[in-house]
């Protein structure tokens, strides 16, 4: 299977701006495999609409498939660029951990951490995957998922317990969800580690939440006075200005696509 994949991209990779169409032979030549196996591969390719073939030149060319992995590629590149300054701006205004993720699975995936400077503090990396069930990003963003398609991606009961503060089942966590969806913030109380607490709003982008940000904190300095107070109008003033900026970012793309349609 590795093998065909990575023939199956040697493929995908010959076709470029400066070559953008390509007969069978021509294919067989430039990655020196045999006929019958370039073409197995391009009826592969065919199938899933990576590639597609001109019905009168018979000239083979990228397809549909390939441009709909553009926009979220481009996608991934530009929420963690976008969000990175805020993210830093808000962890050095409070002093703490501040992060950004997004939902991978059952998880969430760590876009953009900036460490708090304190002695004592909580220490992420871009990069780290955590449960989604008992993180304050996780459950962000599972409450803005319909409840069934939330609940099927958190997989069987009961979840893993981190703590004894962990909800582990669908019916335990389903009020939360819901509160979470009427306030625009989720808490994280002792549920992932003892000892640390942490607090995320939604990150929108047109309709939908794309992603979270939040700000983790050891218990010894959380208060509720604090999260009223500090912590959440910080928080949701961060995530305004990067819902903002991908708001702009895609009038941008989408002028741009407008005006090359035009002058096409």
């Amino acid at each position: 299977m590795s093998r065909s994949l990575a023939r199956g991209l040697q493929i995908l990779q010959q076709f470029s701006p400066e070559r953008p169409e390509w007969t069978l032979s021509e294919l067989g030549e430039a990655t020196g495999l045999p006929l019958p196996t370039v073409y197995r591969l391009l009826r592969t390719l065919m199938t899933h609409q990576f590639v597609e073939q001109d019905p009168i030149t018979r000239r083979f060319r990228l397809g549909s498939g390939v441009i709909r992995l553009i926009g979220p590629a481009l996608h991934a590149r530009r929420l963690p660029e976008i969000a990175r300054p805020h993210v830093r701006q808000l962890s050095e205004a409070l002093g703490e951990t501040a992060n950004l993720a997004v939902l991978e699975g059952n998880r969430v995936l760590y876009l953009v951490s900036y460490a708090s400077p304190r002695l004592v503090g909580v220490q992420t990396y871009a990069g780290l995957l955590l449960p989604a069930h008992c993180t304050a990003l996780g459950k962000c963003l599972l409450a803005y998922l319909d409840e069934k398609a939330a609940r099927a991606l958190l997989g069987p009961e009961p979840y893993p317990a981190r703590t004894p503060f962990t909800k582990t089942r669908w019916r335990e966590l389903i009020p939360e969800l819901r509160w979470i969806r009427a306030k625009g913030c989720a808490l994280s109380r002792q549920e992932y580690e003892l000892g640390l607490n942490a607090c995320a709003v939604p990150i929108w982008e047109g309709d939908r939440v794309c992603a979270a940000i939040n700000v983790s904190i050891p218990l010894s300095r959380w208060s509720v006075h604090r999260l009223r107070h500090e912590i959440l109008p910080a928080l949701r003033q961060a995530a305004g200005a990067i819902s903002e900026q991908l708001r702009m970012s895609r009038e941008i793309e989408s002028h741009g696509r407008w005006d090359r349609r035009s002058r096409g």
